[in-house]
């Protein structure tokens, strides 16, 4: 009786894998599935960059052949001013799926624009059809931007009230609309773990030499999803200053291959306490 058992459990579940074989066959693609896409959705190049390529693929079995357009659309980048079109279709064949758009940029020395942006768009795909990514964003980059000499990353040097001399990275970013405004990632040394949510602001005088950056800031990081975290200035008696009450200033030098911050770091969750406390007079190198 057991082996009959056996015998029938084998034969049902080789019956049941045969269906599932079935139930769970692989979807089939055929070349009336063939599309033609970006290899992304979006691109960015330095205003120096000279010429660059944006590859488009034909994705098919069989290695069809197929014709497409190409047309650039103008965002805050201007065809003429800021960049060339040099490819305006793409022929694909066997042996040649991948091709790429000839995008010339045109390099305005001294000139101030702030990054700007157009977008290269596939079009008129015949036989075969235009991909989801059939748009690519492309951004350019200005290297004109004033605050240039003090935006990446730094290596500052601290001491930190809880766990002595400390080094970790700090890096200035541009803000999107101000060219003399920079905003600060980990000026507290201890926050990597909420990511660009602990960022604080400053403003640039116009020659570049110094940062005043508000004490009192609020993180967007909320602790518990509700208190956001507060940067408060730390003077040499360990008294603290909140928002309204002064300001960091932070001394640009050598170009902006040294800073000096005056007022050290008081980061502060109210209810929850502190997560480091950096003392005054501390120093950053640019990297």
């Amino acid at each position: 009786m057991k082996k009959i058992f056996k015998y029938l459990s084998a034969l049902t579940l080789g019956a049941f894998l045969f269906a599932s074989c079935e139930i769970n066959e692989m979807p089939k693609f055929n070349d009336s599935d063939a599309f033609v896409a970006f290899g992304s959705g979006s691109a960015s190049a330095a205003e120096n960059a000279g010429t660059i390529n944006v590859p488009v693929t034909l994705t098919s079995l069989s290695g069809l052949s197929a014709t497409v357009s190409v047309e650039a659309v103008d965002g805050t980048a201007k065809a003429g001013v800021n960049y060339v079109l040099e490819t305006t279709s793409l022929s694909f064949s066997e042996g040649n799926p991948t091709q790429n758009v000839v995008v010339k940029i045109i390099d305005n020395p001294g000139v101030f624009s702030g990054d700007i942006s157009f977008q290269l768009k596939i079009g008129n795909p015949g036989d075969v059809k235009v991909g989801s990514e059939n748009v690519c964003s492309i951004t350019i980059n200005d290297l004109d931007h004033p605050l240039t000499s003090i935006l990446g990353t730094y290596t500052a040097t601290a001491v930190s009230y809880f766990n002595g001399p400390s080094k970790f990275t700090v890096t200035f970013k541009k803000d999107p609309s101000d060219p003399y405004k920079v905003w600060i990632d980990n000026f507290l040394g201890d926050a990597s773990w909420a990511g660009d949510d602990m960022l604080v602001y400053g403003n640039v005088d116009k020659d570049v030499t110094t940062i005043t950056v508000p004490f009192g800031q609020m993180s967007e990081y909320k602790y518990g999803g509700t208190t956001s975290v507060e940067f408060m200035g730390v003077d040499a008696a360990l008294n603290g200053y909140s928002a309204g009450e002064g300001n960091w200033t932070i001394t640009i030098k050598d170009g902006g291959k040294n800073l000096a911050v005056d007022y050290g770091v008081w980061a502060y969750i109210a209810g929850a306490g502190s997560i480091n406390v950096l003392l005054p007079d501390w120093t950053m190198v640019k990297d």
